[in-house]
């Protein structure tokens, strides 16, 4: 039976995490445009552009789900973790996250997101 290869792991992660962490974004982004900050500009100007790089790798990682026919359905979240089931080449595979592992996770994620953005990487 072949195993989902690390590519395909990366793709699917960035499907689950990304479209939490732009949510939280967005959210964000509104919440700065409306606080007194001296130079909120340059805070929300390094929130949009890890916004939209999170985006593009969103898009990119779901067209390659598609083009690689394979799917991630995610069950109901419980309270204390979330089940996925990764469809690739007719297997599934089935992961359990810890509520709190995809919080720390999406935090590491977002860490990278806006250090490479100040560093210049797009």
């Amino acid at each position: 039976m072949p195993d989902i290869t690390k590519e395909a792991y990366e793709h699917f992660e960035r499907v689950i995490y990304n479209p939490l962490l732009i949510i939280v974004l967005e959210k964000d982004i509104d919440s700065m445009q409306h606080l007194p900050f001296k130079f909120g500009n340059i805070y929300v100007n390094l929130l949009k552009r890890a916004l939209k790089q999170m985006k593009r790798d969103l898009k990119e990682s779901s067209i390659y789900l598609v083009r690689h026919n394979m799917r991630l359905v995610r069950d109901k979240p419980g309270l204390e973790s979330t089940k996925y089931t990764l469809i690739s080449m007719g297997y599934e595979e089935h992961l359990t996250y810890a509520n709190s592992e995809i919080k720390k996770k999406s935090e590491d994620i977002m860490s990278s997101y806006l250090i490479a953005n100040n560093m210049g990487e797009n």
